[in-house]
């Protein structure tokens, strides 16, 4: 992981403190949730910056806007600090999302109002935010409704200024450009602050929504119980050995195996016991094998291994008494052990079928010859199908 995809999910997982628990099941809302939280995270920080700006460094210059901007800053951290408890509290995101919104717009207005109009004051450039805040936190409907609010607050605002209205202007107009810098900084930090929210919560949704479809192909591929292959990943990735196999010319064996004197141990100790066997043995098939086998559980007691670029009889000789050599150890099952045999058999691709089907009917009647011989392992032959 990247140093920015980690502290992006650092401070979305600082976000996700105040999003109510019950959120998880719903991802509109969660994802939403998200946003607001993190974008109050960023203005309570501008805000908090400013009002320290103002309070130490701009107060010998600005005389009583100072007050008026400390006041504003103030209660907005207050207010956007309280909303964040609000909506971990509560989880009315819609209340929660219209605080945050209308906040910041009674905030530029009145800022607009005492420093004096639309034609003097800078902030009338920063009321894009709010519906910028609106479409990325509550999404369009709420984006469109803001920003016909700011613009009926603008047109309003504007008639005002031109039918001689008179704006208050707390602000020294020698200092204006200091004015006009804090309100560039602030909308500045604002959009990108808001991007940046936004970018971290989609890269957050992006990595759960993978991690998520990763779970789904897993869980439809594999068996839930002992984290083998099922029959469905067994027969797609038998097709593709066979093809590799009919290209490189070199043989295929498939292994079936069923377990001996299992169901006993299900009737006597019951299914948990059971379940608890089922697990060791394919951790010991597995172990087994090489990375490049393939060991599925494709029935209840049944399991099946695909050995590729077998050379000759003497690979799956030795792989087959080893398995079966594993399988006969003992089991421990808390306060008892139990044993279990396998019954086993082997068909070879070219040499006992070259489809698919004929090849696991040769596996499967080996095995079955195994069984009713009480033969360890049997490897394929003519007489076996008869």
């Amino acid at each position: 992981m990247s140093k920015g995809i980690a502290k992006r999910s650092l401070f979305i997982t600082a976000a996700d403190y105040f999003v109510y628990r019950n959120f998880q099941y719903d991802q509109d809302l969660l994802y939403r949730s998200r946003i607001l939280a993190g974008f109050s995270f960023v203005v309570i920080f501008l805000v908090t910056i400013t009002g320290i700006f103002l309070s130490i460094i701009a107060a010998p210059l600005l005389g009583v806007g100072v007050k008026v901007g400390v006041m504003l800053t103030t209660l907005m951290s207050i207010i956007y600090s309280f909303n964040l408890w609000l909506l971990r509290r509560t989880g009315n995101f819609v209340l929660c999302a219209n605080i945050v919104i209308c906040t910041a717009w009674l905030a530029l207005t009145s800022s607009v109002f005492v420093t004096g109009g639309p034609s003097v004051s800078t902030t009338t450039q920063i009321f894009v935010v709010t519906p910028l805040m609106a479409f990325a936190i509550a999404g369009k409907k709420s984006g469109m409704q803001w920003t016909g609010i700011v613009l009926i607050t603008y047109l309003f605002i504007f008639i005002l200024d031109r039918k001689g209205y008179d704006f208050s202007q707390v602000m020294r107009l020698e200092f204006l450009y200091i004015h006009c810098f804090v309100d560039w900084i602030i909308s500045f930090f604002a959009i990108i602050g808001l991007v940046l929210v936004y970018e971290s919560t989609n890269q957050r949704l992006r990595t759960e929504r993978d991690n998520e479809h990763q779970q789904y192909v897993y869980l439809a591929n594999h068996d839930t119980l002992t984290g083998l292959a099922n029959r469905n990943y067994f027969n797609n990735s038998l097709a593709e050995a066979l093809e590799r196999a009919k290209r490189s010319g070199n043989q295929v064996a498939l292994l079936y195996l069923d377990l001996d004197r299992f169901k006993p141990i299900n009737d006597k100790f019951g299914h948990e016991t059971g379940d608890r066997v089922l697990q060791v043995i394919a951790q010991r098939l597995r172990s087994c094998v090489r990375k490049t086998d393939l060991v599925a559980r494709i029935g209840g007691d049944e399991f099946a291994i695909i050995l590729e670029d077998v050379k000759d009889t003497i690979d799956f000789q030795d792989i087959a008494i080893k398995i079966l050599s594993q399988i006969a150890a003992k089991i421990d099952c808390s306060h008892y052990d139990v044993n279990v045999a396998g019954s086993l058999g082997i068909a070879l691709y070219p040499m006992h079928a070259k489809l698919i089907d004929e090849l696991r009917v040769c596996a499967d009647a080996a095995m079955y010859y195994s069984k009713n011989n009480s033969y360890h392992w049997s490897l394929y032959s003519d007489e076996m199908r008869v």
